[in-house]
């Protein structure tokens, strides 16, 4: 029985019957005639900027206007330098290279002391500090970096035991 009425009802609803059906008291009005017409005519004036904003946006002339887009079209990202690198050679100037001799870059470990001198390869802004857990005091200088790279902050740090910031470093605009 109750399949029935549902199926009665929702046949009534996908209809358009079941506004007609219902009392008059049952029946509510949710927006105005006028501000339907309102919203209607909104919805209308959006329909039609989107479409004309479309078809301007395919002009050349008129895309220049709405927006930048031309600098980024047709350019490889590496060409536009959106893709930096750069380096920076920290020099051992007292102590012994050692496996326990970290170099760490934004907080994280990327390389050990292998020699006096290490490249440090970057590409992005960010701080150099060295670990140092060999037990043994050490001094550590930046000895030279790369035409793009710009230093911040340039210590001369003497590591008996833990982290000690080097440099900071950004890149040149």
């Amino acid at each position: 029985m109750f399949n029935v009425i549902l199926i009665h009802f929702l046949h009534n609803i996908i209809s358009g019957d079941i506004m007609r059906k219902l009392p008059m008291q049952i029946k509510v009005r949710f927006l105005s005639d006028r501000v339907s017409k309102i919203l209607f005519t909104v919805c209308i004036i959006f329909l039609l900027l989107l479409v004309a904003a479309q078809i301007f946006l395919k002009n050349e002339r008129t895309r220049e206007i709405f927006t930048p887009i031309e600098k980024y079209e047709k350019i490889s990202y590496a060409s536009n330098e959106a893709f930096k690198e750069g380096y920076v050679i920290l020099k051992l100037e007292s102590g012994k290279a050692s496996d326990k001799t970290e170099i760490w870059f934004n907080g994280e470990k990327i390389d050990v002391f292998k020699s006096k001198k290490q490249k440090v390869v970057i590409e992005c802004d960010g701080v150099i500090e060295v670990k140092n857990d060999s037990g043994g005091k050490i001094t550590v200088s930046v000895d030279s970096v790369s035409k793009n790279i710009e230093l911040l902050m340039n210590n001369k740090p003497e590591i008996n035991a833990g982290i000690r910031v080097v440099c900071s470093v950004s890149f040149k605009k």
